[in-house]
């Protein structure tokens, strides 16, 4: 269960990535390896839906849903002599390696794990949502890649959440989403809705431009999710 765990500490992957990792073919004892730890708590599994259909597309990806256990295998556990000898009180958690891109997973598995929360920001209170999950698009020769921190469907609308933390968020995140949405193709039956929810300096011109339907910065939302 660890070193499955352990996999998953800087970023989702799907079963095939899981097993290559572990250098072992996939089985039925990973599957329910995995499933165990679903039902733990510890990771959560997302299956991605077809933006243009609705339908599943059968593509589980699993994240680490444990923030803490994030946290501890790639900064504590490392440390921990020199944690326990009291050799680590002069260093700040933004001199750790990889702090900021790690701190970005953890803000977005919150976001991944309270929806709902998020949902009152986008003025879904009282819209059923049909489905919602992060969503990965593998490059084939007919179409390009594309990754959505994590995609909304509704009746008549896709939403698209993009979520940042940047210690400066610059205007690149609009041509960053324009190009995501390029490459998606949603049905023309339904609109998009764009959204942001940001941790850090955000550029003024951003909100200015007025491309995101919804701004939320991650304060606002955190009051939000109980």
């Amino acid at each position: 269960y660890r070193d499955i765990v352990e996999t998953l500490v800087h970023g989702t992957r799907s079963l095939s990535e899981i097993s290559a990792a572990l250098g072992k073919k996939r089985s039925g004892h990973m599957t329910a390896h995995l499933s165990d730890l679903v039902l733990g708590g510890f990771i959560s599994r997302d299956v991605a839906f077809d933006p243009r259909t609705g339908a599943d597309t059968r593509k589980e990806r699993y994240r680490l849903r444990d923030n803490y256990a994030r946290f501890y295998l790639r900064y504590i556990e490392p440390r921990r002599t020199r944690i326990e000898q009291g050799l680590v009180g002069n260093e700040s958690l933004a001199q750790l390696p990889g702090w900021e891109a790690i701190t970005g997973l953890q803000l977005e598995n919150l976001v991944l794990s309270n929806v709902q929360a998020l949902a009152t920001h986008l003025r879904l209170g009282r819209t059923p949502i049909v489905a919602a999950a992060p969503f990965v698009q593998s490059p084939t020769k007919l179409k390009q890649g594309c990754q959505v921190d994590l995609m909304l469907l509704t009746k008549h609308a896709v939403y698209l959440v993009e979520v940042k933390r940047r210690r400066h968020i610059d205007l690149s995140v609009i041509a960053e989403m324009k190009e995501k949405i390029r490459r998606l193709r949603p049905a023309p039956d339904r609109s998009v809705r764009t959204a942001l929810v940001y941790h850090g300096g955000l550029d003024p011109r951003i909100e200015d431009e007025q491309f995101f339907d919804f701004v939320v910065p991650f304060s606002e939302f955190l009051r939000d999710v109980g």
